[in-house]
C-alpha cells in the first residue's frame, strides 16, 4: 500500500514538472519570438530612419546644385505652400519628402518606409538672400533673336534664341546659343568664319529689368531759363517744374562740398550746355527731356566722367539724341524709347527698361554698357558701341560696330527687379 502511494506521489510530481516546464518552454518560446519580432522591427526602423535620411540628403543634394532660375521657380512654389517631391526609391524602401518654409529657412521633412514599417526625419536648410550676379560675357546677348546684315562685331554673341546672318557681317568671336541648330547663315559665310565656332550656351539666360528708385516728390512752379549772356552757378539741391538753357549757355553745378540732387518735370536743353565742378555726385530726375543740336551734359573738352553724373527718366516721350549732342554720365530710361543719330554721343552706361533703342547715322555710346533686356536694340548707318550689349532683340545693319570691352563694364549699376534671390545652404537635423 505504501508502495502504491509513493508511485502515485511520483507520477504527479513528474506530470507537475512537465507541465512547469511546458509552460516555461512556451514563455520562453514567447519570449524569443517577441525579442526577434522587436529586433526585426528595430532592424526595420533603422532602415527606414536611414531611407528617410537618403531621401532628405537626396533632396538637399539637388537644391544646392540649383542654379538661380531653378531656385527661383522653387521659392515660387513655396510661396503657394507645400511642395511634394516625387517618391524617392532607397533599395528595398521608399522616401517620401515634403518641402515647406519657415521664415526664409527650408524645411525638409522626409518619411522612409520598408515595408509596413516608417520612420521620418526633418532636415533645416538655412535661407540666404543672395545678390545676383550678373555675368556679361559677350559682345551682344539677346533674350530673343540676333539679326546681323552689315557691321562689324568684335567678341563673341550669345542668344536663348536664335541667330540669323544675312549679307555680310564681319563676326570676330564664337556665337553661343541653346540650341545649336538655330544659327542661320549662308554655306559661303560660313566658310570665311574659320577661326570662330558655334558653342552650346550651357543655360538658358535671365537678365531682369532695371528696379528704379522712388522719384522724389515735385510740386515746384519755378522755372529756371538761361540764355545769351547769362552766367548761373546751382550749388544745391533744387526742384524745378522747367528747366531751360538756351544759346549756346552754360549753367554750372558746383559739387564741391556735396552731392546734389536736381528734380524736373520738364528738362529742356536748346544748344545749352550744363558743365559739372568738383568731384562728388550730381544726380537728376527728370520727367520729359528734349536735348537739342549741339547740347551737352559734363561733356566738356571732348571728356567727362561718367560716374559722377546720373540722369533717372520717367517721361514717355521718346528721349532724341542727335545733332552733336554729347552726354557723359549713366543714363536711367524707365519707360521712354531712345533714338540716336547724327553725332549724338553718350560716354556711359544706358540702362532702360523702355522698349527701344535705336542707334542711327554716326552716333555711338562709348565706355559703357547697353542694357535694356526688354527692348528691341537696332544700329544702322554708322552707329557704335564699344562695352556690351544686353537686349531682347538686336540688329545690325550698315555699317554699325559693337566692340566688347569689360574694362568698361560695371555691372554694379543695375539693380534689378530680383537681384536678390533666396538660396539655401545645409543646416541641421531636427
Amino acid at each position: 500500500m505504501k508502495m502504491k502511494n509513493r508511485k502515485g506521489s511520483t507520477l504527479i510530481l513528474t506530470l507537475l514538472i512537465f507541465v512547469v516546464l511546458i509552460i516555461l518552454g512556451t514563455f520562453i518560446l514567447n519570449f524569443m519570438m517577441n525579442e526577434n519580432r522587436a529586433s526585426l522591427r528595430y532592424q526595420r526602423k533603422v532602415q527606414a530612419y536611414y531611407v528617410a535620411r537618403s531621401g532628405v540628403t537626396s533632396v538637399e543634394s539637388a537644391i544646392l546644385k540649383m542654379n538661380e532660375v531653378e531656385l527661383k521657380k522653387l521659392n515660387e512654389e513655396l510661396d503657394k505652400g507645400i511642395v511634394q517631391v516625387d517618391e524617392i526609391i532607397v533599395g528595398e524602401g521608399k522616401a517620401n519628402v515634403v518641402l515647406d518654409k519657415d521664415g526664409d529657412n527650408l524645411i525638409i521633412e522626409s518619411r522612409g518606409k520598408i515595408g509596413k514599417v516608417e520612420d521620418a526625419i526633418i532636415k533645416i536648410m538655412i535661407g540666404e538672400q543672395s545678390t545676383s550676379e550678373i555675368n556679361i560675357e559677350h559682345a551682344i546677348f539677346s533674350l530673343e533673336k540676333i539679326n546681323l546684315s552689315n557691321g562689324l562685331i568684335k567678341g563673341d554673341i550669345g542668344t536663348n534664341d536664335s541667330i540669323d546672318i544675312t549679307g555680310n557681317p564681319t563676326l570676330e568671336g564664337n556665337a553661343y546659343l541653346l540650341n545649336e541648330n538655330n544659327f542661320s547663315t549662308p554655306d559661303w559665310w560660313k566658310n570665311k568664319w574659320i577661326n570662330y565656332s558655334i558653342k552650346k550656351l550651357e543655360n538658358k539666360r535671365t537678365y531682369e529689368l532695371i528696379k528704379f528708385p522712388q522719384y522724389p516728390i515735385n510740386n515746384s512752379t519755378v522755372d529756371f531759363i538761361q540764355g545769351g549772356s547769362d552766367k548761373t552757378t546751382i550749388k544745391e539741391n533744387k526742384d524745378y517744374n522747367k528747366f531751360e538753357v538756351n544759346s549756346n549757355t552754360i549753367v554750372y553745378i558746383d559739387t564741391t562740398k556735396n552731392d546734389i540732387v536736381l528734380n524736373i518735370k520738364n528738362f529742356h536743353l536748346n544748344n545749352g550746355h550744363i558743365v559739372v565742378l568738383g568731384s562728388n555726385k550730381l544726380t537728376f530726375y527728370v520727367g520729359e527731356m528734349i536735348i537739342g543740336a549741339g547740347s551737352s551734359i559734363n561733356y566738356f573738352n571732348l571728356a567727362g566722367n561718367p560716374s559722377q553724373i546720373s540722369i533717372y527718366h520717367n517721361g514717355t516721350s521718346a528721349l532724341n539724341i542727335s545733332g552733336n549732342v554729347k552726354i557723359a554720365g549713366n543714363l536711367y530710361i524707365e519707360k521712354a524709347k531712345l533714338n540716336m543719330s547724327g553725332s549724338g554721343s553718350i560716354l556711359g552706361n544706358v540702362l532702360s527698361n523702355g522698349s527701344s533703342i535705336s542707334l542711327a547715322g554716326n552716333s555711338d555710346i562709348t565706355k559703357g554698357l547697353i542694357y535694356a533686356p526688354n527692348a528691341n536694340i537696332s544700329f544702322s548707318g554708322s552707329g557704335k558701341a564699344y562695352g556690351a550689349i544686353i537686349g531682347k532683340i538686336v540688329d545690325l545693319t550698315g555699317g554699325g560696330e559693337v566692340i566688347f570691352d569689360p574694362q568698361n563694364i560695371d555691372t554694379s549699376l543695375i539693380d534689378s527687379i530680383s537681384d536678390s534671390t533666396l538660396k539655401f545652404r545645409s543646416g541641421y537635423f531636427k
